[in-house]
């Protein structure tokens, strides 16, 4: 039996399902300023795309997009990605990117160590921890 795999376009509130940020969003992901991953995602996975809006904060023009389903050879990645970084370095300074964003990305990884925190309980646990009945 085959899985049939369709094309899945990612919004802002997208969870990513696994990985180096599997549980959290797209947006939590851009929070913390790792852009790299999701171009790795856009250019090296065939059935991965996202909006138009996030594409074009993350530095892909129409230029560098490509058909879906698609993806490049590793070699035409690594090309694409020094010149995406190199223009978004170009366009910010690192300071006033960090001070942008700070409150974001603790809010970012506040939120998913709540999420991470949560996985390891059991059903029963989590519900008491809801109704009050824990001490924690």
């Amino acid at each position: 039996m085959t899985d049939v795999l369709r094309l899945r376009t990612m919004a802002r509130g997208s969870v990513i399902p696994a990985g180096k940020f599997e549980h959290r969003t797209v947006q939590q992901i851009i929070d913390l300023g790792d852009i790299n991953y999701l171009l790795f995602q856009y250019y090296n996975y065939s059935k991965i795309s996202y909006l138009p809006d996030i594409l074009e904060e993350i530095g892909v023009t129409k230029e560098r997009m490509i058909k879906k389903p698609g993806k490049l050879s590793y070699e035409e990645w690594r090309k694409i990605g020094k010149e995406i970084h190199t223009e978004l370095n170009a366009k910010i300074s690192r300071m006033d990117w960090q001070k942008k964003h700070s409150h974001q990305m603790k809010r970012a990884r506040k939120k998913s160590k709540r999420v991470e925190d949560s996985m390891h309980h059991s059903r029963g646990w989590l519900a008491n921890r809801n109704r009050k009945k824990l001490n924690f």
